[in-house]
């Protein structure tokens, strides 16, 4: 049987001192992965939605997307649990971080570095900062965001990330990387995206990803 049974908190009837868990049948994510090519398109998408949607709309950044913590039920419906790792972001976080974001999609360099500097990533003085090289680094390391069109990731591509940083001209850029501070508030969004980019990738799923994150970050034209 393809289903799977696990405990889920119900939130009508939980409180900060009571928790109150149902049963939740759904597909576990190993099932999902032997599916057709719609189902784990479908519900690709729905991952990120839910928890950048979460990240915006409620200004709850969740840390933990392991395939672990969702189930794809019978319905079409997932069923997302185990909140344990979250945190409260400042209001509009999420929109300040998608200024950098179209900065890096338009190269537009100063409009990144100010950004950065902005959210507490680049400490010391500006001047100290190669903002060409971050810009370019930025978009080798997301390369998948920048397609003009439908992308199918594989498993492989979890490793193109790493290219730039192995080469043999790659010492500047690394003790840069190393200068950088990460914001306590951007923690749990890195390690979600990271976590979300390697489900999608174990999934094979494909979709207009670089419309997707400005849909869901920048506000832009609904897609999907």
């Amino acid at each position: 049987h393809p289903f799977v049974r696990v405990p889920a908190v119900d939130t009508e009837l939980s409180r900060r001192r009571v928790l109150v868990t149902d049963w939740v049948d759904g597909m576990s994510f190993d099932e999902v992965t032997r599916q057709p090519d719609s189902i784990r398109d479908f519900y690709a998408e729905v991952l990120y939605r839910f928890f950048y949607g979460t990240a915006r709309n409620v200004g709850v950044a969740l840390g933990d997307p392991h395939p672990g913590n969702y189930l794809l039920c019978a319905d079409g419906r997932v069923a997302f649990f185990d909140f344990g790792m979250m945190r409260q972001l400042p209001r509009e976080y999420l929109g300040r971080e998608a200024v950098v974001a179209r900065g890096v999609r338009e190269g537009d360099v100063a409009s990144v570095v100010a950004g950065m500097r902005e959210l507490g990533y680049l400490p010391g003085d500006l001047s100290e900062w190669d903002g060409q090289r971050l810009v370019d680094y930025m978009r080798e390391v997301s390369w998948w965001l920048y397609t003009g069109q439908p992308l199918r990731l594989a498993p492989e591509d979890l490793w193109r990330s790493t290219v730039s940083l192995r080469d043999d001209d790659a010492r500047e850029l690394i003790a840069q990387l190393r200068r950088m501070t990460l914001p306590s508030e951007a923690l749990l969004l890195r390690r979600m995206e990271g976590l979300l980019f390697q489900t999608a990738a174990t999934l094979r799923a494909s979709a207009s990803w670089g419309e997707l994150l400005r849909d869901l970050i920048e506000e832009a034209e609904p897609v999907g």
